[in-house]
Formats: structure tokens, sequence, C-alpha cells
């Protein structure tokens, strides 16, 4: 294990990539899209590693969820490690629960055609592959409406 990546080393590469580029995806699918309806930056505080008790929104979060040591029988395969964690966005709204579904969707959308662009995470890991993509109720909070979505994510790295 010397000398691997740990997976919360992993996972501030995947929220370093998204504040870098996750702002301009953005303005590119409110053009896209051209119905009025926009996505907000999420401030660079608001990125986390771990689920939030008492979250603040909009914010993204990637959390570790766990590691593949590399396969032993295969000698080329054997510095590999792959990391599993869920890339999660959370937005709220004052009013329209229509909007605001359309928005959370679009900004998984974003996370997912950011990572995709950049898939060694700026030369940093091997390789990342985005997965299933779900979404969450709509909750009440006390002064709007929120939800969140998720996506699985699988980051290979070598030491």
């Amino acid at each position: 294990m010397a000398g691997k990546k740990d997976i919360a080393w992993v996972a501030d590469q995947v929220n370093t990539t998204l504040k870098a580029y996750l702002t301009a995806k953005f303005l590119v699918l409110d053009t896209e899209y051209a119905d009025g309806i926009t996505l907000t930056p999420i401030p660079t505080a608001h990125y986390f590693i771990a689920e939030q008790v008492r979250p603040v929104y909009p914010l993204v979060m990637v959390i570790p969820d766990g590691t593949d040591p590399g396969d032993e029988s295969n000698d080329s395969n054997y510095e590999l490690e792959r990391h599993s964690l869920t890339v999660a966005i959370g937005l709220t709204a004052n009013a329209g629960e229509d909007a605001l579904k359309r928005r959370v969707v679009r900004a998984l959308r974003a996370i997912m055609e950011v990572l995709e662009a950049y898939p060694t995470l700026g030369d940093t890991v091997v390789h990342t592959v985005c997965g299933r993509r779900e979404y969450g109720a709509l909750f009440l909070g006390e002064r709007s409406i929120g939800q969140e979505a998720q996506m699985r994510l699988l980051v290979t790295t070598m030491p």
C-alpha cells in the first residue's frame, strides 16, 4: 500500500477538476437549453468530501465509498487501484418544482461532462468512469425546496 494514492486524495482531485471547469460547463448548458433556467455557480467553499450534517446549498460532495486494490494475479495491473466514489449535487429554489428538477438534472449532466472531458483529472489519475445517476425526491427546507442527485464514479490510480 505504500506510495499508493488514498481515496481522500482522489476525492480532492475530483473536486479540484470540478472547481476548475464546472462553472464554464454550466454556462454552456444554459446557452444550449436557452429556456431561461440558469445554473448558478457552486461557491468554492461548498465542495466537500463528506456528507454534511447541516448542508449549505448549492453544494457538491465527492464521497469516498471504497477502494479495490489491484489484481495481484496480473502483474501488469498490480499497482492499479480502483476507487469508488459518489459525486452528489444539491440545489435549492424558492419556487418552482419543475425548474428545480431541470436545474438538478442539468447540473449532474454538467458534472458528468466535465469528468468525461478530463478523465485523468489533470493527469493525476489513470482514468475516471462515470456510472449510474440517481435523482432524489424533492424536499422542503425552511424557506425553499431542494433536491439532490448523485452519480457513481470509478477512478483508477497508480502510485
